[in-house]
């Protein structure tokens, strides 16, 4: 048996085991996890409940199977203790709530109940009310898998409570988690097929469990009885159609549903969907969730990488996975008269960059197709030149123009597609309005291609059926730019040097079937005037990860030919085989863990006000390291932890001194005791990578000069706060300018220096930082008045306790100023947090008792 012979039965045996698990997979029984129960919550607190409000108390809600609650609490500072706020907005005690919610759980050991818990006070506090009712052993706290078991195992395990903060506090232990980082909140629409496009009102859409409030919103401003008013599921089926509907098209079971007000019906509504089979499993990628995943078949939607659908039983399944750039295994499921629920789960695989490539235009001064189609151009005076930035390119000016095939040889008619390009016009965007780099004649409702630049802006256009992108592209630059179109979602799509200008979805189709031009389209005078560089075209979309590859010409666009086709075979047949093996080892005996973080803060909560702080092409070093692109999207994590290193080298050392920093002092603090060429080698790749990052960025750029490295800001368009409150400390109106002092505490107030990084040659920087902040927000406190002004006061000391947390002058301003505010319960608590900080730190107790500082509060008064 030849080489070739063994390879293609290694295949197959493997494609045999692969449907043996498949077929497993189907047999097993299902075992519902949290994020496939589907719960009643009630709204039992005065929050977003204007018409309808609750009239059932807390037990008889317990008794009429509500397992949820949204309860509002607050601080009762005289006596310490904590209080609800119920929905008449009547206040009553918390305590006696958890006393009949701890015998409902005794008397019924299988329940799990869920609490929605709103407060904003220490959480030392709510630790007190349930440990006094014997609950605090009861919470469910999560693994370091991060996965959320089956509810009939917690209550096993005496864990019959689930907590949810829907406010973000710092000081919460596990077991307490923010609802928005566990659960999306869908967009509300009185729809009975809602639309949705993978984006959620509040949470990620890889967050594993949907909280419906829809039901709960009073008549629209017009007067418009909305349609799910009416409490009766046989006369209106909107109830129930609308929550299966949402289902199918997010991927999602509806987990909890909330109601102001309780009614019997929504009892038969939670039946008939829990009535509903279901397919669910996940779509993974090297092991990970795969985001953004549409399907074709029984349900077109959207889902995150872990997904559940429903379907009746009896009902015929068909699922098709669709991501652009990839495929999956298995390709798509078909199984008839289903009468069970399903786990199916697929594998997502890169697609090869030559993947239904249709054409592609390198330009090396001739018009040859180098794709596999050889669609070679017709010129129309089309010149070329050798350009010092890419070599070779076409150039367009007046009326030339380039001829290659039709839309439908070209894969682009009715079809997936992409078109890709690097172009530079020469003339100001004023002077010509719509410049064309491919398109067809047609001025025909979507048989009219043209994808150009109307007004300086990126276009994307079928004729009467088009986009117009966000960015606006400079003439005399050289700019990488790809239009996608996907069928199946309709999503028209820009991309700007790799990324995502603008997308829109529910465009029908591009139906043209005539010759397709490059540089000029829909038989106006919009003929390209400039250069076109490496032109090519997909029969799919590519994607995202491609696109950004492509940007980065990283991956080559040439097809192989026959001769390395023979020896590549190996690979092509070997490579699937063993992904195939690897993951049937993996999928029976490694569970995938995704591990979370949960840092114990020891400091008092601090709130702050960002009110002068940039939310885009922002740098953020104090707290925490955070950064915007200039789209206002967050991209620390895009920082790796050496670029992030070297980033912040090279911007403190560029503020503190005009040549920056040396490769032999970066090499010594990031490389210290490595070899000069692995330190130097290390050093070159990680600023390649940080060059590439900063192209998210407007106003900064590196720059080296006799081997010292530094950034050039634009400070009037990058907005940095290590770079503000240099500036503010230098101002010699500081320390007796009031305003001048609240513009500096804002910056400072997310917290210290980078105080997430703890690299020594950070300690000058930290060290000089710390003392400057202390005494300016020291000398900003007697400024404040403790009558109206104390809310300012307390942040300021929680501020000073970030950088460090023995400040006595900070305890005493904070002690008096809750005194002078009849807050002496939150006083005591602040000096007994000190205090066991002082006596952990020191191995002594802090020798000033809390009576001198009542007394000087008396004295003052």
């Amino acid at each position: 048996m030849s080489i070739i012979q063994k390879s293609i039965l290694l295949l197959l045996t493997g494609l045999s085991l692969i449907s043996y698990e498949i077929a497993a997979q189907r047999n097993k029984p299902v075992k519902l996890s949290l994020a496939d129960q589907i719960i009643l919550v009630s709204n039992f607190s005065d929050l977003n409940n204007h018409l309808e409000k609750e009239v059932l108390s807390f037990d008889q809600l317990l008794k009429n199977k509500v397992r949820g609650f949204i309860i509002r609490l607050i601080l009762d500072t005289d006596s310490a203790k904590v209080k609800m706020v119920i929905p008449n907005r009547e206040i009553i005690s918390l305590s006696a709530t958890l006393s009949g919610l701890q015998k409902f759980l005794d008397n019924n050991p299988g329940e799990v109940i869920t609490l929605f818990l709103d407060y904003n006070f220490p959480f030392f506090y709510l630790e007190s009310e349930f440990k006094n009712n014997q609950l605090f052993n009861r919470i469910f706290v999560l693994g370091d898998d991060g996965n959320w078991p089956v509810t009939n195992n917690m209550a096993l395990k005496g864990h019959q409570l689930i907590c949810f903060n829907i406010q973000r506090n710092q000081d919460s232990p596990p077991g307490f988690y923010h609802i928005w980082d566990y659960a999306v909140e869908p967009h509300f629409s009185v729809a009975i097929d809602p639309e949705f496009h993978g984006s959620f009102l509040k949470g990620k859409p890889s967050n594993p469990f949907m909280f419906f409030n829809g039901f709960n919103l009073p008549r629209d401003t017009a007067g418009m009885e909305m349609p799910f008013l009416k409490m009766h599921i046989n006369e209106n089926p909107f109830l129930i159609s609308h929550l299966i509907n949402l289902w199918k098209k997010t991927g999602k079971k509806p987990n909890f549903i909330v109601r102001n007000q309780y009614h019997p019906v929504i009892e038969g509504i939670i039946f008939n969907l829990n009535s509903h089979k279901s397919i669910g499993g996940n779509v993974t990628y090297n092991l990970q969730p795969l985001s953004n995943v549409s399907w074709q078949g029984t349900n077109h939607g959207f889902s995150s990488g872990h997904y559940s659908f429903p379907f009746l039983a009896g009902e015929d399944v068909f699922l098709t996975p669709v991501k652009p750039g990839f495929r999956f295994i298995p390709e798509k499921i078909s199984i008839e008269n289903v009468e069970n629920n399903i786990i199916q789960n697929f594998i997502a695989l890169p697609l090869d960059l030559n993947h239904n490539l249709a054409a592609y235009y390198p330009f090396e001064n001739n018009f040859k197709d180098m794709g596999s189609a050889k669609n070679n151009g017709q010129n129309n005076g089309v010149t070329f030149v050798n350009d010092p930035e890419r070599g070779y390119v076409a150039c367009f000016k007046d009326e030339t123009f380039l001829k290659i095939a039709s839309a439908e040889e070209l894969g682009i008619y009715n079809n997936d597609f992409t078109v890709s390009a690097w172009i530079k016009t020469v003339e100001p965007p004023f002077e010509r309005g719509d410049v064309s780099i491919l398109g067809s004649e047609e001025a025909i409702y979507r048989q009219g291609l043209h994808l150009q630049l109307r007004n300086s802006k990126p276009y994307f256009g079928f004729y009467a059926n088009d986009l117009t992108g966000n960015s606006e592209i400079s003439h005399n630059e050289w700019v990488h730019i790809v239009w996608r179109y996907t069928k199946n979602t309709g999503e028209q799509a820009i991309f700007i040097n790799g990324r995502a200008d603008k997308v829109s979805y529910k465009h029908p189709s591009f139906m043209g079937r005539s010759t397709i031009f490059v540089g000029k389209s829909i038989g106006m005078h919009n003929y390209m005037n400039g250069f076109i560089d490496d032109l090519a075209i997909w029969k799919r979309p590519l994607g995202n990860e491609e696109i950004w590859k492509l940007y980065q010409e990283v991956l080559p666009l040439i097809q192989p030919t026959s001769s390395q086709l023979t020896g590549y075979f190996f690979l092509l047949v070997l490579l699937p085989a063993l992904i195939f093996f690897g993951y049937i080892i993996w999928i029976k005996f490694i569970r995938i863990r995704f591990q979370k973080n949960n840092k114990q803060i020891q400091y008092l909560q601090v709130t702050y006000n960002e009110k002068n702080i940039p939310d885009s092409n922002c740098i953020r070093l104090f707290g925490e390291f955070q950064v915007f692109d200039r789209d206002g999207n967050d991209i620390s994590a895009q920082f790796t932890p050496k670029v992030r290193q070297l980033f912040i080298v090279i911007l403190l050392y560029s503020i503190k001194s005009r040549r920056g920093v040396s490769s032999d002092e970066i090499n010594q603090m990031l490389w210290f005791g490595h070899t000069k060429k692995n330190a130097t080698n290390n050093r070159g790749v990680n600023m390649s990578k940080l060059r590439q990052v900063l192209q998210l960025f407007d106003g900064i750029r590196v720059d080296n000069q006799t081997e010292n490295w530094s950034f050039s800001m634009n400070r009037n368009v990058l907005f940095c706060d290590y770079c503000e409150v240099q500036t503010l400390l230098k101002n010699k109106s500081l320390m007796t300018n009031q305003a001048i002092l609240a513009n500096f505490f804002s910056l400072v107030e997310r917290g210290p220096l980078l105080m997430d990084s703890e690299e020594p040659w950070l300690d000058e920087f930290k060290g000089f930082m710390s003392s400057e902040v202390i005494d300016t927000l020291l000398k900003y406190s007697t400024y404040l008045k403790p009558d109206n002004e104390s809310e300012t006061i307390l942040r300021i000391c929680d501020r000073i306790f970030l950088s460090d947390p023995f400040s006595e002058e900070a305890l005493e301003i904070k002690i008096l100023t809750l005194l002078k505010n009849n807050q002496a319960n939150q006083a005591k608590y602040t000096y007994q947090w000190f205090c066991e900080n002082y006596e952990k730190a020191f191995d002594i107790q802090y020798n000033r008792p809390f009576d001198q500082f009542a007394e000087k509060q008396d004295n003052k008064n």
